[in-house]
């Protein structure tokens, strides 16, 4: 399982033809749903942090929730991009300037803390 890579070739559809099938109206719905979603499975797992003992699922449960959630808004995210014409060039861009501006945000504050956290944190370049 930790070598799994899905290829688009191995899925039925292109993502343009769900964009297509759904219309405007479903995709827009289904994403307010699926980030609504979202919220819910990170205030459980936020809650499981401290070890409530009022949630009814195991931490095990929640982590895969919290899998599944975030696989289904980055779906609806690349529908949203194909459905308004979003290319991924732009969205990279304003990805780095709000990084840039977290950073000397970060930055500002100019403290070894800060400093070591930045240090130890692996930076992902295929975002």
């Amino acid at each position: 399982m930790d070598n799994l890579k899905i290829e688009q070739d191995t899925l039925i559809f292109g993502p343009g033809v769900a964009v297509k099938m759904l219309g405007k109206d479903q995709i827009i719905t289904q994403t307010f749903e699926e980030i609504g979603e979202l919220t819910q499975v990170l205030s459980k797992k936020k809650r499981s942090l401290i070890n409530d003992k009022t949630l009814r699922k195991s931490k095990e449960e929640i982590d895969d929730n919290l899998i599944e959630e975030i696989a289904d808004v980055e779906i609806c995210l690349r529908n949203l991009k194909l459905l308004f014409d979003i290319d991924e060039k732009s969205i990279k861009k304003k990805k780095y300037e709000k990084l840039k501006r977290m950073e000397k945000l970060l930055l500002s504050n100019n403290t070894k803390d800060t400093e070591n956290i930045i240090k130890e944190v692996p930076c992902d370049n295929e975002e």
